[in-house]
């Protein structure tokens, strides 16, 4: 699969290469590539966003919706998460083979919560980085099917940034925001749950 992926980009233009990295991607008609929606939510459950495609009634109408991650996460139960995760990422792949959703989720919100001013708090598991690690480890395990899947069941995406826990407030919008983060700041409380997602957990 990865010399196919390359063999593919390889064919790509500069403009083909640029034009495809947002979250909808045109793709490439010219070699067969498909237009795909990369924005796909899965917070709390499979959720309406440009890459997910609900009917108005029936099949594929719902899917489960479980609380908001700050009251799983106080939860403190990791085999909790690991399975509402599976819940979640099973009615993903069957949205998935019905042409619904594409595979790649942007969950779990994993910044690290300490000021109410964010106002997007209930999105995230709470202020603790340990915690925080630990439950980013159990969702991306149910969300993937395991750490090292042959197939995973979806490509989880943690979200957001480190230190982007600044909506639009005075002024200030949050793709323009230049946040002084201390190294202290920024080793121990920002990046360990982005360290549990990118390095631990997959």
């Amino acid at each position: 699969p990865l010399d196919r992926a390359t063999a593919l980009i390889d064919l790509f233009t500069i403009a083909e290469k640029i034009n495809n990295t947002g979250s909808t991607s045109p793709g490439v008609p010219r070699l067969g590539l498909p237009p795909y929606q990369w924005w796909s939510e899965a917070l709390h459950g499979v959720a309406s966003s440009p890459g997910v495609n609900f009917s108005s009634s029936g099949k594929y109408s719902y899917a489960t919706s479980f609380p908001q991650p700050i009251l799983l996460g106080a939860a403190f139960d990791d085999a909790l998460i690991t399975a509402v995760a599976t819940v979640v990422s099973t009615e993903a792949r069957a949205f998935n083979n019905a042409n619904r959703t594409g595979l790649d989720f942007w969950t779990p919100n994993i910044n690290p919560w300490r000021d109410p001013r964010w106002g997007r708090g209930q999105e995230t598991p709470g202020e603790d980085p340990y915690h925080l690690s630990s439950y980013v480890h159990a969702l991306i395990d149910g969300l993937q099917g395991g750490y090292d899947p042959k197939y995973k069941r979806v490509v989880a995406t943690c979200k957001h940034f480190a230190g982007y826990d600044m909506e639009t407030w005075n002024g200030n919008f949050r793709y323009q925001w230049d946040a002084h983060i201390s190294s202290q700041d920024l080793v121990e409380y920002y990046l360990p749950p982005f360290q549990s997602c990118a390095r631990d957990s997959n």
